[in-house]
C-alpha cells in the first residue's frame, strides 16, 4: 500500500535514472508485487499488473518510506529485506 502524504512515480525499470512513466500510485492505493529487487539499498516492487516499478522509499528522501506491506500475503509487497535478487536480464524478461 502507498503510504504518506505523497503519491509514489510508477518506474518503467527498477532504477531512479530510469525513465518513469506518466502513471503514480495515489496514497491509499493497494497494489499486487510480481516480484522485489534490490538496486544498491533500494528495493523495487515490479506491479503485478506490469505497469512498470514502485520504490519502497522515497526518491529523493532514502529515510521516508512509501510503500508497506498490508498483509503476510505474498501478493503484496513485503517491506522486509528481499529474499532474493534478481539479475537485470530476467527481472525485465518477467516484468515486461
Amino acid at each position: 500500500m502507498i503510504v504518506g502524504e505523497n503519491k509514489a512515480r510508477i518506474l518503467r525499470s527498477p532504477d531512479f535514472a530510469s525513465e518513469p512513466t506518466e502513471e503514480y500510485l495515489v496514497p491509499g492505493t493497494e497494489f499486487g508485487v510480481r516480484e522485489e529487487l534490490v538496486n544498491g539499498e533500494r528495493k523495487f516492487l515490479c506491479l503485478e499488473d506490469g505497469r512498470g516499478f514502485v520504490s519502497d522509499h522515497s526518491r529523493k528522501d532514502a529515510e521516508r518510506v512509501v510503500a508497506k506491506r498490508l498483509a503476510q500475503d505474498a501478493s503484496f509487497f513485503v517491506g522486509q529485506d528481499v529474499i532474493a535478487v534478481w539479475h537485470w536480464l530476467c527481472l525485465l524478461a518477467i516484468c515486461q
